[in-house]
């Protein structure tokens, strides 16, 4: 009997005990939280890369009386031109046709309705996928064949998604450093990334583009050479990084 009336009141102490630690828990005061500070952050970086690749275009052009004519002695030309390409040692598979016109010539000097006094056909030929450092060849190459004018070269870099994987990573580093920098100012010590969103790609090739002059018909077996220097491509990539720091 008397250990019963022990057991008793030890599990009376134990439940009031329980009773009293839950009820002054309730009523003190919860700890405060960590107060944090949202920081958003715009960052690019760029690296470099020398274009390894090229295109270009040339356009070639006929004028006579009637559209017929004009476009046959413009693919005739342009078949010259073809060859001196080929013969140059561009793949055939390099080469393709742009476009093919044949537009009428007006006089619009008569007060009445222009009339037309000829046609002009045209015929643009891209030559892709040249070594960089050879198009200046290629272009000598298409003039030397009878080409009226050449667009470009455009120059590109075949390991750009590998140089653009690397500025965006620098641009999410240099990112980082920013929030740190204004977490510090903030009086906070650490920086957790909460977002970040991908922002614009650029290239800038910074290259001079090939400047040709007409060639006389007893020029036409002369050897010469258009000068095109290939210099360095910049590729940039942006990024907004949205922080929380504390």
């Amino acid at each position: 009997m008397k250990k019963k009336l022990i057991f008793a009141a030890a599990a009376f102490c134990l439940i009031l005990g329980i009773s009293t630690f839950a009820q002054e828990k309730a009523e003190s005061p919860s700890a405060p939280g960590k107060e944090t500070v949202d920081i958003d952050v715009n960052a690019t970086a760029t690296v470099l890369s020398r274009p390894d690749t090229a295109e270009v275009t040339f356009e070639i052009n006929e004028e006579s009386d009637n559209a017929e004519e004009a476009m046959k002695n413009c693919s005739a030309r342009a078949e010259k031109v073809l060859a001196a390409l080929l013969e140059n040692g561009t793949e055939e598979s390099d080469v393709s046709t742009e476009s093919t016109t044949v537009s009428p010539r007006y006089n619009y000097s008569d007060s009445d309705s222009p009339r037309i006094t000829g046609y002009l056909a045209n015929i643009s030929i891209r030559v892709k996928g040249q070594k960089a450092d050879e198009i200046g060849s290629v272009i000598s190459a298409a003039m030397t064949g009878g080409a009226d004018s050449v667009y470009g070269p455009s120059f590109y870099c075949s390991d750009y998604d590998q140089k653009y994987e690397e500025a965006l990573a620098q641009a999410v580093s240099a990112a980082r450093a920013k929030a740190e920098v204004i977490a510090r100012a903030a009086g906070k010590e650490k920086v957790i990334f909460k977002s970040i969103s991908e922002g614009y790609q650029n290239t800038v090739y910074k290259s001079a583009n090939a400047i040709t002059e007409s060639m006389a018909m007893e020029d036409t077996a002369a050897a010469w050479s258009v000068p095109v220097e290939v210099q360095t491509a910049e590729i940039t990539a942006s990024i907004t990084a949205y922080f929380e720091a504390e």
